[in-house]
């Protein structure tokens, strides 16, 4: 956060990884590494967030580690938060997300340093320049920065274009320059492949991972009503990943949806023909993002982030409130209507619920409690639609008419 990390020598913000042995990560075990890349006047409020052995990496075979969480300070990868404890697995390709609180009081949450798992080809030996045996990767850790950073980066170069793509992966080669991996969509949309961005492709893969790509491999198309659609050209297959759901698409297929945050995965020749299987050159991947007010908020604006309010977000349709805004959601009513029918019919008259927006006379406390079951709090005024079981309407006033 506040430190553009890509300045940075490579040798100075990569951790080596052994592929036979674990490492622990931390303040102590690295001396200066996490002091160096947090430097900044704002990133220095976060180094107290980076305990002595924050991380416990151990090698799991195939170029995948296992990662254990040492510390109390969160981590993620790739999913929601890790406490003190809990372990998750780390792909080449996938970050290790440091998490902590925004240092304007806000209580929201922020990542501030993100790891990225990297696999380093080794320089050719003159006794293996002339043999065919590709010769092993060396993995590693790589900072790319926190997410404020990369955001501000990112619409410095978007500018007023209503979409853009961000090429990630581990295909991508070493030090191509951030600001050189995003795409401009158009307001009618965007075509991808070797034909259309030559210079990129020549610059940022390999000769062999562009044999994979076509001269039209996917196009973006904006639909009427302002929603973005993912079209397959090629015969090699491209996916659509959402928070983890994965949608394959060739040529000819159907297309899908895009939505802000969502992952466009190609084939780079894996044996098991999925974008990250074994024998592939890596992987390679555009991100889909719109600038929209989400971007714009840099604190927000990152997979971690998404993840957890994810999983704290409880959907309008499962309460029975599907005009009710995020801030009247407290409860399930579904479940209240289920004790109340349990209730009637076993004779028993119901408990009693809390109607925090109820309007009381002046004189009175401007919560009123009324017999039913269950609490609820800040009901909307859109609660008087609902029924319950047995058809008749109910209503902050009167529960049951």
């Amino acid at each position: 956060i506040g430190t553009d990390v890509s300045e940075i020598p490579l040798e100075a913000r990569t951790v080596p990884l052994n592929i036979k042995q674990k490492l622990v990560l931390g303040r102590m075990h690295q001396s200066g590494f996490f002091e160096h890349l947090l430097q900044g006047d704002m990133a220095q409020r976060y180094l107290c967030c980076v305990s002595r052995a924050h991380l416990e990496i151990t090698p799991t075979g195939g170029g995948d580690f296992e990662v254990v969480n040492l510390s109390a300070n969160p981590i993620a990868i790739a999913g929601p938060k890790l406490g003190k404890g809990e372990t998750a697995q780390l792909r080449p390709g996938s970050c290790i997300d440091f998490i902590g609180t925004h240092s304007d009081g806000s209580g929201q949450t922020v990542v501030y340093l993100k790891l990225k798992l990297q696999e380093k080809q080794p320089p050719l030996q003159r006794d293996q320049s002339q043999g065919s045996e590709k010769p092993p990767t060396e993995p590693l850790l790589e900072a790319l920065g926190g997410a404020e950073g990369a955001n501000r980066r990112m619409l410095s170069v978007v500018g007023e274009a209503p979409f853009c793509l961000h090429l990630e992966g581990s295909a991508v080669r070493q030090g191509f320059p951030p600001e050189q991996r995003i795409l401009q969509g158009a307001p009618q949309g965007l075509l991808v492949g070797r034909a259309h961005q030559q210079s990129l492709h020549q610059e940022a893969l390999k000769k062999e991972v562009r044999e994979y790509l076509s001269r039209d491999h996917f196009h973006i198309l904006r639909e009427k009503d302002g929603r973005y659609n993912l079209v397959a050209l090629s015969s090699n297959p491209i996916w659509r990943d959402r928070r983890g759901q994965r949608v394959e698409l060739e040529k000819g297929d159907a297309p899908v949806s895009l939505s802000h945050g969502d992952e466009i995965l190609l084939f780079t020749g894996a044996s098991d023909c999925t974008p990250d299987g074994p024998e592939n050159l890596g992987t390679l991947k555009w991100r889909f993002i719109q600038s929209d007010s989400r971007i714009k908020d840099p604190v927000l604006d990152n997979d971690t982030i998404r993840n957890v309010r994810a999983q704290k977000a409880v959907s309008p349709r499962a309460m029975g409130l599907e005009k009710a805004s995020q801030k009247h959601r407290y409860t399930c009513l579904g479940q209240v209507f289920d004790v109340f029918a349990e209730e009637q019919r076993r004779g028993k008259s119901p408990g009693r619920v809390t109607f925090a927006t109820d309007k009381a006379p002046d004189h009175q406390s401007s919560k009123v409690r009324r017999p039913a079951t269950g609490y609820i709090r800040e009901v909307p005024p859109e609660v008087h639609e609902l029924c319950g079981p047995d058809g008749r309407p109910m209503d902050s006033q009167s529960l049951w008419r």
